[in-house]
């Protein structure tokens, strides 16, 4: 019988083995807080349920922060060998990702403090897309490499509306979703041939399958608070899309429970949130049965899975097996 015994890492071994994929927990938890304030809205949900899981997606954001930023003063040649692999290049976006939808959500209660918290991470997010299309144009990079934080990687400046808009920044807000939809259209059918024709994807990664979801449902939302709430035949396709790769890669996580857990199942958490804020938005302009019934169901499925992630990842912390199982140079 197997006897070993695993214990929850000490503060100084955190910080060094800790990869920077983790902060895709706060994607997760402060995306569903965006999606339930969508509800508050729309369906006159509780406001505080929005509130609760930003501030605690803020608090989970501000540990890991210092616990990077320490990493980086301790042991800097990890973090370099970290971005300069192709597995965990696409992760360093979910850095800014975090500023930028915690300015979203606080942009009515303190917008000064959400204006400077978007330049930093359109900045940020502009300058590390810009490096991993260079990356694509020079040939930096080999084909078996990329997998699905690529698509975060590249496509996250489509993310820029959520907080532009509502801060009054529309232009810059227009040109993000701009480059995110050209750069989309390059690396999306890249990342679905890797999938399909490539080496099968680890039992481990095949959550990062979900980051599909992002591009059309986030462009949806970016598109209609730039356009006014204009649902036109654009925005129809864009949701119709989302809608079908979600439907698609719910078939194809049929056997859902070989998958071992890791941090790559937070993967799960920010596509749905995004899926969940879509319906309720398509809800909004376009009302039936049909329609807000897809609603709720995302926005239900949304809150389980961030609940069952968060509750597993916080054992796997103090079991000591969360970091046993991380991205491969294959995945």
């Amino acid at each position: 019988m197997d006897e070993t015994k695993f214990s929850p890492p000490e503060i100084k071994q955190f910080i060094a083995i800790m990869p920077v994929s983790l902060f895709s927990s706060v994607m997760g938890i402060v995306g569903l807080g965006l999606a339930w304030n969508k509800a508050a809205f729309i369906l006159g949900a509780p406001s505080q349920i929005a509130d609760i899981l930003v501030i605690a997606g803020a608090l989970v954001f501000l540990v890991l922060a210092i616990s990077f930023i320490r990493r980086m003063m301790h042991f800097p040649l990890t973090v370099v060998a970290e971005y300069n692999n192709p597995s965990y290049t696409g992760f360093y976006c979910t850095i800014p990702i975090g500023i930028l939808l915690i300015s979203a959500h606080v942009s009515n209660h303190w917008p000064v403090l959400a204006k400077v918290g978007f330049w930093i991470s359109i900045f940020s997010l502009l300058t590390l897309s810009a490096l991993m299309l260079v990356r694509v144009i020079c040939n930096d990079t080999s084909y078996k490499t990329v997998n699905g934080s690529w698509m975060i990687g590249m496509v996250a400046p489509i993310l820029a509306p959520l907080a532009g808009t509502p801060l009054g920044y529309g232009e810059i807000s227009h040109f993000c979703l701009s480059v995110g939809f050209a750069t989309w259209l390059i690396i999306f059918p890249i990342i679905l041939a890797r999938i399909i024709l490539g080496p099968v994807t680890p039992l481990s990664m095949r959550p990062t399958w979900f980051i599909l979801i992002v591009p059309p449902m986030i462009m949806f939302i970016g598109y209609l608070s730039i356009e006014g709430g204009t649902l036109n035949f654009f925005a129809r396709s864009l949701y119709y899309l989302g809608l079908f790769l979600l439907f698609t890669l719910i078939l194809a996580s049929r056997n859902i429970r070989k998958w071992p857990f890791s941090i790559a199942w937070w993967a799960f958490t920010f596509p749905l949130d995004g899926a969940a804020a879509a319906a309720l938005i398509y809800y909004e302009h376009a009302a039936s049965e049909i329609s807000y019934a897809i609603a709720v169901i995302l926005l239900a499925l949304a809150s389980f899975v961030v609940v069952v992630v968060s509750l597993r990842t916080v054992f796997s912390l103090f079991t000591g097996t969360l970091f046993l199982s991380s991205p491969s140079d294959e995945a």
